[in-house]
């Protein structure tokens, strides 16, 4: 009888196990009890079956490795745990309970915890910033984060400090700048507030710019994972992103073109012709503000309350520009750099976009970026150098696509 690692619950429902193969492998399968009263699988990428998922040498399916979180949070995790980097699964056993989406991973035999406010977490209110500091959140978090949320981590937005909260109203994430990346939250509202504004621009993920007792800024940003009914009840959703949905590991999130993270997402949602459009905006809109983190973990698409997949929000797209990275995260039509209207176009073609509606985009995009350059110089706290390297950006990215 393999030995059994972990339970695995899907919206509370106890849908697999984990187990070690008389080999030494690590299997996923599904619960007998699942198979008969479910239709939904954990994931696109792991179909309702009664054959095991296995993976040699400690790793896991890659749907449940891009639960894990990543970079520098991802190494404090190995090292409050002292375990070594293949030891995925208990890793993530460790964070399991308030992963992405609506899967949670426990030790056998454990009962998950109910989403429910605000047992976990940290309670805020819209006050409370005034009077504690971050260092003081950060602190109660230790070192190991007690939310695995994947975003990004490799380059400017992975430096970014993220803390989950709930308030009586929601759930949250809190991201502070580093010292190596400054003003980075002022970038991201900025950019965020900026696409909000594009006429037809797809939902952007709800934010706020915070300050704590000391004035430090922070972005506080309301997960599109979870919500709240009229009855006070909380909910999962499910959630993937392209790199998951693509059955690629996270470290392959840079691998993947703009074109195959695009299929990913658009063979799932319920409505292709709806959302391809919103797709290619994404791109046009990374493109033209100098947002080289537009990677395969970028990109996802969450279920909606009719059980129905549809993409999720836009989030992390601070400009990189300022900071130096100024060329795409993912080839698009070939290329990461130079893109030009022609290239874009080609694009919109590859992912299913008629001309016509590429154009419409497009100009929806270029008119509300229109004035972007003059609102940064006005707006965001940068210094002389970064500030100059993002409007020469800003400038040159226009007119490309003119």
């Amino acid at each position: 009888m393999p030995e059994i690692l972990a339970d695995v619950y899907k919206k509370g429902i106890l849908a697999g196990h984990f187990s070690r193969t008389d080999d030494g492998a690590t299997a996923y399968t599904y619960a007998s009890t699942y198979l008969e009263t479910n239709s939904k699988p954990l994931s696109p990428t792991l179909p309702l079956s009664t054959d095991s998922y296995r993976r040699e040498g400690g790793a896991l399916p890659p749907f449940f490795t891009g639960l894990l979180p990543e970079g520098r949070r991802l190494t404090g995790l190995r090292k409050h745990l002292k375990t070594s980097a293949d030891d995925e699964l208990g890793m993530l056993i460790a964070v399991g309970e308030d992963t992405v989406g609506d899967v949670q991973i426990v030790s056998p035999n454990t009962q998950p915890a109910q989403l429910v406010i605000p047992d976990a977490g940290e309670l805020i209110q819209s006050e409370d910033f005034q009077t504690i500091t971050f260092s003081e959140l950060i602190n109660r978090h230790s070192i190991i984060d007690p939310a695995a949320i994947p975003g990004v981590q490799d380059k400017v937005s992975g430096k970014m400090l993220t803390l989950p909260l709930r308030s009586s109203e929601d759930f949250y994430l809190l991201k502070i700048s580093p010292p190596e990346y400054p003003q980075v939250v002022e970038n991201e509202s900025f950019f965020l507030k900026a696409a909000s504004r594009i006429h037809a621009s797809p939902q952007v993920v709800s934010h706020r710019l915070v300050h704590d007792a000391t004035g430090r800024s922070g972005i506080l940003i309301r997960r599109f994972d979870r919500y709240i009914d009229e009855h006070g009840i909380a909910h999962r959703l499910a959630a993937e992103d392209a790199c998951q949905l693509s059955n690629r590991y996270p470290s392959d999130k840079y691998l993947l073109t703009a074109e195959q993270c695009s299929e990913a997402l658009l063979t799932q949602v319920f409505s292709p012709r709806i959302a391809a459009p919103e797709v290619f905006r994404q791109f046009v809109y990374a493109w033209l503000t100098g947002n080289g983190d537009l990677h395969a973990k970028n990109l996802s698409i969450v279920e909606n309350s009719k059980g129905q997949y549809e993409l999720s929000p836009i989030y992390d797209i601070p400009s990189t520009a300022p900071y130096g990275d100024k060329s795409m995260a993912l080839l698009l039509s070939g290329k990461k750099d130079g893109l030009s209207r022609r290239r874009f176009l080609t694009f919109a073609h590859n992912i299913g976009v008629s001309s016509r509606v590429a154009e419409h985009v497009l100009e929806e995009v270029l008119t509300g970026t229109e004035h972007l350059a003059e609102q940064a110089r006005e707006e965001l706290p940068f210094d002389s150098h970064r500030m100059k390297e993002l409007l020469k950006v800003l400038k040159n990215r226009r007119r490309s696509l003119l």
